[in-house]
């Protein structure tokens, strides 16, 4: 094992007017030890938990216009575009009405403007990642769920031993009351003003999160980032912009159309379906009624299992676990006139193209029903499809031929808007 090695975090003046009487300058230092690649197992030092908690005052009622927005999931009426939406996307401000406890050892504290966390000078309004204990850790790439997410409100110390900051926390969408959503990206985080006050030696480095404001023009994302606030006081999580026919919210780790004739963005999955639909309709009108109750009969699709239920210890009171969802049998119907996208899902297959120069976006179709009529040779010939497209796993090319030869039919069309019905491009 590696000796240990000395890290420190500390309170600095950086000069210029002070907002409280007694700001003073040089550094406090509140020393820990731990080793290169993680805490010691043979650590003895155990920092005391940090003494101050901040209790809210009666919480205020939400906003009108601010109520909570539920995601739409199941299907919708919506035929036209999204609505006006006045939309609350500045930082959560430091107004939350709240005392810090004990008030009298809070008050006589000393305010700073900066503090050091080993090499690392933090301000305040910086974001940080703070460890679920007061032990500090370094932050492995790609492993920052491991650590909370806070915006630093406020700095004070006492002395070398004890420097606290108040803070904001930001939450990952698994810590809401209602936990992820399908419109939640992997590194988004949402903004809150649940406070709490933490000890600096729970800091773990500086965490580059940006404000997203999900305008039209395209907007690279870094690795963390929010759009979106709750209210912590009222449990209020506040609206996002809404997309598309359905008015669903934008998921950044998927793929929108935009429709260069009405403007408005599509969902990728939404697009899909209603081609889908198009061909469904298109199939029944050639083949009646009676082919495709058959088809639909044959179709058995068992629904994922439910995620493993989780429990959250973060920062004291503010854990929420989700709400785990249904089980068994995904949703199906026998309506010939009405199938669900999963019984869809199992009929066609589109594959849209993206084309640049002014051309139509294309759309792929292909009837990937099991082929009917004589029983011996379509299983042999359905066999051999599926051996061949075994054998071309991870070849474009053979894939590609062995779709074709499994598929009943294909056939190629513009992709329309959703809501004006012209060809995006």
């Amino acid at each position: 094992m590696a000796g240990p090695k000395r890290k420190r975090a500390a309170a600095t003046h950086t000069g210029g007017d002070s907002d409280a009487e007694g700001d003073r300058d040089g550094e406090f230092v509140a020393e820990d030890w731990y080793t290169e690649g993680g805490v010691s197992t043979e650590m003895t030092v155990t920092p005391a938990e940090c003494p101050f908690t901040v209790e809210y005052r009666q919480a205020k009622k939400p906003l009108k216009g601010k109520k909570a927005k539920r995601h739409k999931t199941g299907p919708t009426s919506n035929t036209g575009p999204p609505p006006a939406q006045q939309l609350d996307q500045e930082p959560p401000e430091d107004t939350t009405v709240f005392t810090v406890k004990p008030k009298k050892q809070w008050d006589s504290l000393k305010k700073y403007r900066n503090f050091v966390v080993g090499n690392e000078n933090f301000a305040l309004n910086e974001y940080i990642f703070v460890s679920h204990s007061n032990t500090p850790t370094d932050v492995p790439e790609l492993d920052e769920q491991k650590f909370w997410v806070a915006r630093v409100l406020e700095i004070r110390a006492v002395d070398e031993a004890h420097v606290y900051l108040r803070v904001y926390w930001l939450y990952w969408p698994e810590e809401l009351p209602g936990g992820r959503q399908p419109y939640h990206g992997q590194k988004e985080l949402i903004a809150s003003n649940h406070m709490e006050i933490v000890d600096a030696m729970t800091v773990s480095g500086r965490a580059h999160v940006k404000h997203w404001m999900e305008l039209d023009e395209d907007e690279e994302l870094p690795d963390l980032y929010w759009r979106q606030k709750f209210d912590f006081p009222t449990q209020t999580l506040m609206e996002v912009r809404e997309h598309c026919k359905c008015h669903r919210y934008y998921n950044p780790d998927k793929l929108m159309y935009g429709c260069p004739h009405c403007k408005t963005w599509l969902h990728e999955e939404c697009v899909q379906e209603d081609i889908k639909r198009k061909a469904y309709a298109k199939t029944l009108e050639e083949e009646g009624e009676e082919a495709l109750k058959n088809a639909l009969a044959a179709i058995d699709i068992d629904a994922p299992p439910p995620p493993p239920a989780t429990t959250s210890k973060k920062k004291g009171k503010k854990g929420s676990t989700a709400a785990q969802n249904g089980k068994g049998k995904a949703s199906l119907t026998k309506d010939v006139h009405n199938p669900t996208i999963e019984q869809l899902d199992k009929m066609f297959e589109v594959i849209i193209t993206v084309n640049n120069g002014g051309q139509a976006t294309r759309a792929l179709i292909r009837d990937i029903r099991p082929k009917v009529g004589d029983e011996e040779g379509d299983a042999e010939e359905e066999a051999d499809a599926d051996a061949e497209a075994e054998d071309a796993d991870g070849d474009g090319e053979k894939a590609e031929k062995a779709k074709r030869k499994k598929a009943r039919r294909e056939w190629e069309e513009d992709v329309l808007c959703l809501l004006c019905n012209k060809a995006i491009y």
